[in-house]
């Protein structure tokens, strides 16, 4: 999710051509090396931009692809929390996907990411198919399909997105094992199809993003009038549910002590579709997010129960079961350029009898009693005077009523997420924060199904 600016689309548009991989497939399978993509790896030490989690890794692959042909990509699951690919068109809109936990391994290899399942299996390799078509009504194991534009072509322009999310301790940012390989080869439903040449091949290099551009200049973001925002958000803050890119940008600019939400015409309010989600959004999961301004005070604290979710860090042998959410996360963005400050993840938060205690401020401003030992857990906000906290759960399971995924639509959040839904507080300096107090240490337990207690791991990843 974010907000796609120009300047931000041209440099991951420009970071797609680094790292070109080698190409490997299943033994006995007919490949053809003349046609290669390329990864471009997208994260925060490296492109900071589009509003992403510290503790997740993207791999993104553009393509301009030629009619006959499908990708194919293989790999191996790696050693970590999550792994899917989500597939774009031009304009950046989802319209596939799999989640580790749909994807088939090849034969002989199995999936360490089922609920239950032997997480340091050998053999985990996998194979998985691109089609340049529409989704049949009984689709292929492993395949995501491209389908068609507004005027019945197929989609040959697109990207999509390799996502690997908490790697195990000890292990480098792919989980242990090599990237995917991504290669061209014929339609395997078109007799008759042959590898492309080696002229074809070369439209395959990564498209120039200026549909992204043109998708965001004509999105229908209303027209702010020429006033000056001094307090962006509520206070006490607000949490609304993540739908779709114009939405949450009318919100943020609008819902706000000055202007009390959005009041023009309704003609001008951006449509809130739930099936076109937004720039790059990750169908796994789900959102919700809130302005903060230190107008309202130098400290915030954030307080709610936290979900159980699969703590695997530490090298768990097998895949926890029955968790509320795979994972979850507070981080916190400047809004404007959707950079990244810092990101708590859930085996590093520190929960007391089952809740969650975020504290958020500069560094300076960070109360002494903002620690593990108090129960509490540190987010820096960055030095802009404004920001913008996203809480994330991922994968949360159905049965997980309060879950952000069962919201359903902005206006619910308080009434489903109830004892989950974030509250926060302004505290006008660290020292009214410090009057109240450390609790004591007993007063805490370890979140007893994938929770990290009060003390959360602290390695460095």
């Amino acid at each position: 999710m974010g907000v796609v600016r120009r300047a931000t689309i041209a440099a991951a548009g420009a970071a797609i051509s680094a790292a070109v991989l080698a190409l490997a497939s299943p033994a006995g399978a007919q490949v053809d090396k003349t046609c290669e993509l390329t990864f471009a790896r997208l994260e925060p030490n490296t492109s900071n931009t589009l509003l992403l989690d510290t503790n997740a890794v993207y791999w993104l692959v553009s393509y301009q692809a030629v009619p006959g042909t499908r990708l194919r990509v293989t790999g191996e699951f790696p050693h970590s929390r999550y792994i899917s690919y989500n597939l774009y068109d031009a304009a950046a809109r989802p319209i596939d996907a799999l989640s580790d936990i749909q994807i088939k391994p090849d034969h002989g290899s199995a999936n360490p990411f089922l609920p239950g399942a032997r997480r340091t299996v050998a053999h985990r390799r996998y194979t998985l198919f691109l089609e340049f078509t529409n989704r049949p009504k009984h689709p292929a194991p492993n395949t995501l399909y491209a389908g068609t534009d507004s005027a019945g072509h197929p989609n040959l322009t697109g990207s999509f997105w390799y996502r690997v999310y908490v790697p195990d301790r000890g292990r480098n940012i792919e989980g242990g094992v090599p990237l995917p390989t991504v290669s061209v080869e014929p339609d395997g439903s078109r007799p008759g199809a042959t590898f492309p040449t080696s002229q074809q091949c070369a439209t395959y290099q990564a498209p120039t993003p200026t549909q992204v551009n043109q998708t965001y200049a004509q999105a229908g973001l209303a027209v702010l009038p020429q006033l000056s925002i001094q307090y962006p958000g509520r206070n006490p803050p607000a949490w609304r549910l993540y739908v779709n890119l114009s939405m949450s940008f009318t919100e943020i600019m609008l819902d706000n002590a000055v202007f009390q939400g959005y009041q023009g015409p309704a003609s001008q309010l951006p449509t809130n579709n739930p099936n076109n989600p937004g720039i790059f959004a990750n169908r796994d999961n789900a959102y919700v997010y809130t302005a903060i301004s230190r107008g309202f005070g130098n400290v915030l604290v954030v307080h709610a129960r936290g979900p159980t979710f699969a703590n695997t860090h530490g090298g768990a042998a097998r895949m926890p079961r029955h968790r509320q959410v795979r994972y979850f996360s507070m981080c916190e963005y400047e809004p404007l350029t959707q950079r990244v400050v810092a990101c708590s993840r859930d085996d590093r938060t520190v929960t007391r009898n089952g809740s969650y205690t975020y504290v958020i401020s500069q560094p300076g401003d960070r109360p002494k009693n903002a620690t593990s030992r108090c129960g509490a857990t540190w987010i820096p906000w960055g030095p802009q005077p404004y920001g913008l906290l996203i809480y994330r759960q991922l994968l949360a399971e159905s049965a997980f009523a309060r879950s952000i995924k069962h919201v359903g639509k902005p206006g619910r959040e308080v009434s489903v997420m109830r004892r989950y839904y974030p509250t926060g507080t302004y505290y006008a300096s660290k020292a009214d924060f410090e009057r109240t107090g450390c609790p004591r240490a007993g007063a805490s337990r370890k979140h007893r199904r994938g929770g990290s207690g009060d003390r959360p791991e602290r390695d460095p990843d």
